[in-house]
């Protein structure tokens, strides 16, 4: 099809010679004026070519299949195709406006904004996750400062209490003066520990104690091992700074101190302790301990362990049974017979009776920083550690067996009664 849109200069005589007759137009302006519809398309461009060098603009159109109406946004074009979404009649240059789709002006521009749209909520979603990343880095740079293990380590315990169990004795006497039974006691438990591998006496650990304060405490869970990378990522951030909040919300700067300790008191069934956590990277530990327990010793190792974490130990019981690992998990390994242990080992927890049973203790003094936890924490070497854990004779593993017979002069010397020690080692450990 040939439209004539525009007419020359000299009217429509001019194109006169051009289509071989006279140019009648229908209407008052004349234009666009359909002059042939063939369907040879080279014949329609060269009948155009003569239009066009008679003055004439003109363009050549495909046959309406809709009826020959002009477009509704290009009042000069013919319609000759169907609007894709709506059924709109359009034309050449709706198609050409809509990039080559069969779109009105309308659904094209409906489309056009839903694009756009979703880039901008795209560009919105990246630049958010940016800003995660980075808050995400400046905060686990801050958290990723290790602490000097030679101490003094300032550490802040901050306890919470669940409503139901706000009347426990057990947190009475864990918040009293008393140096045995109260959260204090850690401190000095954990200087003298200190002071047996490195001679030095003076206090180890800083400690100040804040709460208890009542609150519905309910973190964030944190993610399965097995989930996504991002997933885990994000769990991890979201599960301190739960507990960073819960402390701000009662005038704490958890900011303040070098290592920070959650313990929350609940009564639900079941081992709370289990659920406890403690990172090195980010100098934070969670200590859930049950009120339903009179062990004053059970709850100062619980937080002693995860605190032990923060300084860089590793634990030392088998994941599925939960007993010692020998030999790392016992204080004295070497002892003839092994079993009973005289003490636990505070990264095993409990002391070994057996091959397959164990013990809480009573007492705080019965538990022991063992050589493999002390050179975890950076108080001995790992070369030290290695060297007490060698067997004399035979295999780690054979000492467990029944004890031998007895000989005039014994391989393992008497084990002293307050050091784990097998044999003196070389400075900074003392001797027995």
């Amino acid at each position: 099809m040939v439209v004539v849109v525009r007419l020359p200069l000299g009217g429509g005589e001019a194109l006169t010679a051009a289509l071989g007759r006279p140019f009648r137009p229908e209407g008052d302006k004349g234009v666009p004026a359909i002059v042939q519809i063939a369907s040879d398309v080279h014949d329609s461009e060269l009948l155009a070519a003569a239009l066009r060098n008679a003055g004439a603009e003109v363009v050549v159109m495909e046959e309406a299949s809709v009826g020959r109406s002009l477009c509704a946004s290009h009042t000069a074009q013919i319609t000759a195709h169907n609007c894709s979404a709506c059924g709109t009649a359009i034309c050449p240059g709706c198609r050409l406006d809509a990039k080559g789709e069969l779109l009105c002006g309308s659904c094209s521009g409906v489309i056009t904004r839903r694009a756009r749209n979703t880039r901008l909520r795209q560009l919105v979603v990246v630049f958010a996750f940016a800003v995660f990343l980075f808050q995400l880095s400046k905060f686990m740079l801050r958290e990723q400062e290790l602490l000097d293990p030679s101490g003094p380590i300032d550490v802040a315990i901050y306890q919470f209490v669940r409503p139901e169990a706000a009347k426990s004795p057990l947190i009475r006497k864990l918040n009293s003066a008393d140096p045995d039974q109260s959260l204090r006691a850690i401190a000095a438990w954990y200087t003298q520990e200190h002071a047996r591998y490195t001679g030095d006496a003076s206090p180890y650990l800083h400690l100040t104690v804040n709460g208890p304060w009542v609150a519905d405490v309910h973190p964030p869970p944190l993610a399965d091992p097995d989930a996504a990378w991002w997933r885990i990522l994000l769990q991890g951030w979201r599960y301190p700074r739960y507990f960073h909040a819960l402390a701000r919300d009662h005038d704490q700067d958890p900011d303040a101190h070098g290592a920070r300790v959650y313990v929350i008191y609940g009564n639900e069934r079941g081992d709370l302790a289990a659920d406890s956590r403690g990172s090195r990277k980010g100098r934070i530990a969670v200590s859930f301990i049950p009120v339903n327990t009179s062990s004053i010793a059970y709850a100062q190792e619980t937080i002693a362990h995860e605190l032990t974490h923060i300084l860089g130990a590793s634990d030392l019981y088998d994941p599925d049974t939960y007993l010692a690992q020998y030999p790392q998990g016992f204080v004295q390994p070497w002892a003839q017979p092994p079993f009973p242990q005289r003490y636990a080992e505070i990264m095993a927890v409990d002391v070994p009776d057996g091959p397959a049973t164990e013990h809480e203790i009573t007492s705080l003094h019965q538990a022991r920083i063992g050589y493999r936890t002390a050179a975890d924490i950076g108080w001995i070497t790992k070369e030290q550690a290695d060297l007490y854990y060698t067997p004399e004779s035979g295999s780690a593993d054979a000492m467990l067996g029944p004890p031998p017979p007895p000989v005039p002069d014994p391989v393992e010397p008497p084990v002293s009664p307050e050091l784990p020690f097998k044999t003196p080692l070389p400075s900074p450990i003392p001797s027995p």
